[in-house]
């Protein structure tokens, strides 16, 4: 298992965001903590940086997998929905 963090950008991120995409978000740090890799390479093959869109698309989140710390760092959470966020 994996130990996600925030960095202070996403914590700031999280703080905005609508309740529904709160509850989505934490269903992808449950996900992160066992399997980092999912989503896509943030800047190509092999890259540490990952991304994903969740919450019907409306939601991009970044993190960086740390797989020598066994932890990841959710460094960016893009909110492109409507009411709420940040």
């Amino acid at each position: 298992m994996y130990e996600v963090t925030f960095s202070e950008e996403a914590r700031a991120g999280a703080a905005a965001l609508p309740h529904d995409a709160l509850k989505t978000l934490a269903d992808l740090v449950d996900l992160l903590a066992a399997d980092p890799g999912v989503g896509r390479p943030y800047r190509g093959p092999g890259s540490d940086l990952r991304t994903i869109a969740v919450a019907d698309g409306e939601l991009l989140v970044v993190w960086l997998v740390l797989d020598a710390q066994l932890r990841v760092e959710v460094l960016r959470l893009v909110w492109l929905g409507g009411r709420g966020g940040g």
